[in-house]
């Protein structure tokens, strides 16, 4: 539902934001710079190569855990591709992406981080499960049938 929700909304902000920027810098200066987020984009990731992939691939088939620095790598490499998706607002997500502290924000809160996973662990909840039985209560007075 989450996605369904971004792939309607990201375009409709993307169109938005074209509307009023382009009015306020004009058509030509709002071409210009979506062209040169996307050239930046791919130089960017021509630079990082896949080496990237390569490293994650060899983690995964290891089962290892994504050290941080290639978390980093991993984010710049997303950063990029942001960079290269026509508009404002997927550039912008796009260079928070290269901001270390936005790396490291998103690095303490993935589900990939050993810690957050042992935090995770201590907030669950012992549940017991058990059966019972209804006892009647006896009255005194009353003689047990034999």
């Amino acid at each position: 539902m989450k996605l369904l929700l971004a792939l309607i909304a990201i375009p409709l902000i993307e169109i938005t934001l074209f509307i009023q920027i382009g009015e306020k810098i004009g058509i030509a200066t709002t071409l210009i710079i979506i062209i040169l987020s996307a050239i930046v984009g791919i130089n960017l990731i021509r630079k990082q190569s896949f080496s990237i992939l390569q490293k994650m691939r060899a983690h995964q088939a290891n089962k290892t855990q994504l050290p941080e620095d290639l978390f980093s790598d991993f984010c710049q490499f997303m950063g990029a591709i942001l960079l290269i998706i026509p508009g404002f607002f997927t550039d912008f997500i796009g260079i928070l992406f290269f901001i270390p502290a936005c790396q490291n924000f998103l690095f303490q809160n993935s589900s990939n981080n050993p810690s957050r996973r042992k935090q995770s662990k201590q907030k669950k909840k012992t549940i017991i499960d058990v059966e019972y039985i209804e006892v009647e209560e006896i009255d005194k007075d009353k003689k047990p049938d034999a």
